[in-house]
């Protein structure tokens, strides 16, 4: 039997068996455009899974990496290709960790697994399609000269930085969306100065609502005036879809600061003005200031929502997803490196600060039973037991009803502190297609009635969704 087809058949990782032995996976893939490795990586850390290239942010890779892990332990040697390192470029599969192997078109993806000591349990580069076999890859150990056809079809190699988070941003649901708050304001950042702009306060309307009447009301309109639903359905569903797009971690103690009273706050050390202004908020007499305006929507569960809209970043890639340059270099990356001032190739995005908290009087209180002398008189005519039963039936639905009070209250406030924890340690970078069917203005709003829907709605700054001034990040003069 010829040696190079004699393990035709068999796995690359035959002692492997347990996939919960890894604890962290790597995929590095080589940038083009920087001549560097580009790694992606998922790990467990102090017993959080979190992805070490965004800074720690969460991962949800439990059940992922496991399935992926023990997808990788599976891979089976198909068929032999070659064992010359010359016909290794051809089938993509350079080493893209190899310093003496440059050649773009030529890498491979390197993935590593490894265990809670940091050996690799697992380490191969995956190529290019092997022709005519549909599924199959070339692939080959980093150490290893032969190059084997594989099997990949069901393995997930994802490097997408929302494939491995909750992407979703808010966990909002659009039918518990009772009202919401439009604060229009405006910073100038060249002048220094702040547009109060227009709040505006819409309110969804408590059942019976007449046939053809908007569901959803707001103070200061005409007779012939209402708010369109279909712009505050679109509003609402955009807020229970927020996808987040990127991550930026706060310096250390700012959200600590900022939830401080304002008398005993101190001043904000510079490293954290300096970060809250490259992403478009300000600290203005005390108070945080977003440079584009704030929604406040606040749930029929009590949580209310607050989302400050900071400034535009044109980005892509883990530019955008981390705030790194191509290189791996740390800093915000506005454009692609190698295609500065080419924005048609970034994808437009906004920074968002979002906290949560709890209102209690959002939650109705129950109505207290009728006692005493304000018992219906039908409940004299009763006979002594029928009366004592009524009565005891009448104290058990009053229990139950606080008990539902009490339970309604402890639940919205356990929810809005996990949200609150959540939010706390981050900025949130989320599409800029988001930012314009959140953040209207009355012309958006509001419609004649029967007129279908709003005439002006196409955001705040008019036709096309153009861009306000006073979006690049930058500092209030001093």
């Amino acid at each position: 039997m010829d040696s190079r087809t004699a393990d035709i058949g068999t796995r690359f990782f035959p002692e492997l068996r347990l996939p919960e032995q890894a604890v962290s996976l790597s995929v590095v893939e080589f940038d083009a455009a920087t001549g560097t490795p580009l790694p992606f990586e998922v790990a467990l850390v102090k017993g959080r899974w979190v992805i070490p290239s965004h800074s720690g942010y969460p991962a949800d890779a439990r059940d992922r990496l496991a399935k992926t892990a023990a997808d990788i332990f599976d891979l089976t040697r198909e068929s032999f290709r070659s064992d010359r390192p010359d016909d290794h470029k051809a089938m993509g599969v350079l080493d893209p960790l190899d310093e003496k192997a440059y050649s773009p078109e030529g890498m491979g993806r390197r993935i590593i697994l490894r265990d809670k000591d940091n050996n690799a349990l697992a380490d191969l580069i995956v190529g290019k399609p092997v022709p005519g076999q549909p599924g199959q890859r070339f692939v080959r150990g980093p150490d290893q000269n032969q190059v084997y056809g594989v099997a990949l079809s069901e393995l997930d190699l994802s490097t997408r930085f929302a494939d491995w988070i909750e992407p979703d941003l808010l966990k909002l649901d659009a039918s518990k969306v009772e009202t919401v708050v439009l604060d229009g304001h405006k910073i100038d950042v060249r002048r220094g100065t702040i547009d109060p702009g227009e709040m505006l306060t819409v309110m969804r309307r408590k059942p019976p609502i007449a046939p053809g009447e908007s569901p959803w009301f707001m103070e200061g309109l005409r007779p012939e005036q209402e708010v369109s639903p279909e712009v505050l359905n679109t509003l609402t569903s955009t807020l229970a879809t927020l996808r987040i797009v990127g991550v930026r971690p706060k310096p250390a103690g700012l959200s600590e600061w900022l939830k401080a009273d304002a008398a005993n706050r101190g001043s904000l050390n510079q490293q954290s003005a300096d970060s809250l202004q490259s992403k478009g908020f300000y600290i203005l007499d005390g108070r945080l200031v977003s440079v584009d305006g704030d929604v406040i929507a606040t749930c029929s569960d009590g949580v209310v929502y607050f989302l400050r809209f900071g400034a535009v970043t044109f980005a892509r890639g883990e530019a955008l997803s981390a705030g790194r340059s191509g290189d791996g270099s740390e800093g915000e990356s506005a454009e692609p490196a190698g295609q500065e001032g080419t924005r048609d190739s970034s994808v437009e995005s906004r920074y968002l600060f979002v906290t949560a908290s709890f209102d209690p009087s959002v939650i109705e209180k129950p109505k207290p039973r009728v006692r005493g002398g304000e018992l219906p008189e039908d409940l004299f005519a009763m006979s002594a037991a029928d009366r004592q039963q009524r009565v005891a039936s009448e104290e058990t639905a009053e229990a139950a009803r606080e008990a539902a009070y009490q339970r309604a209250l402890k639940e919205g406030e356990t929810r809005a502190k996990e949200l609150s924890d959540r939010f706390a340690d981050w900025y949130y970078v989320v599409p800029g297609e988001a930012f314009r069917k959140v953040m209207l203005d009355r012309a958006a709003l509001v419609r004649v009635k029967g007129s279908g829907p709003a005439a002006g709605g196409e955001g705040p700054f008019g036709g096309g969704g153009g861009l306000p001034p006073g979006l690049i990040p930058g500092r209030l003069p001093r």
